[in-house]
């Protein structure tokens, strides 16, 4: 992944800003978070770059799964970054379990990977 440096001790809180943000679906706040030019590691075909395109990966998921349930763990900084563990439950009854890597600088997120773990 690339997309910036992990800041000082903001970093934790910025990621938690964003997650809260993200999980809430509160778009302007969550926009507010991201550097304009954000490295989303796993982009949907056809996303636009930087803070435009995650803001628009954010709306569709919203909009797509209205019922869905998320619940994220507190972001833990290791040596790559910022790391947060979440769970989504649909509701079909589907549950999945994902794991992201995000970058902070100037406190704002530069960069994330996700990866669904379960």
């Amino acid at each position: 992944m690339t997309g910036g440096d992990v800041a000082g001790g903001a970093d934790v809180a910025v990621i938690a800003r964003f997650v809260d943000a993200f999980v809430a679906g509160r778009l302007d706040e969550f926009a507010a978070l991201l550097a304009a030019d954000c490295d989303d590691a796993n982009p949907m075909p056809h996303q636009p770059p930087g803070r435009a395109g995650v803001v628009l990966k954010c709306a569709l998921f919203h909009a797509e799964h209205r019922d869905a349930r998320v619940w994220a763990a507190a972001p833990v900084r290791d040596a790559g970054g910022v790391v947060v563990e979440w769970t989504t439950t649909f509701a079909s009854g589907l549950v999945t379990r994902w794991r992201g890597r995000f970058t902070t600088r100037a406190r704002v997120v530069a960069g994330f990977e996700v990866a669904r773990v379960g």
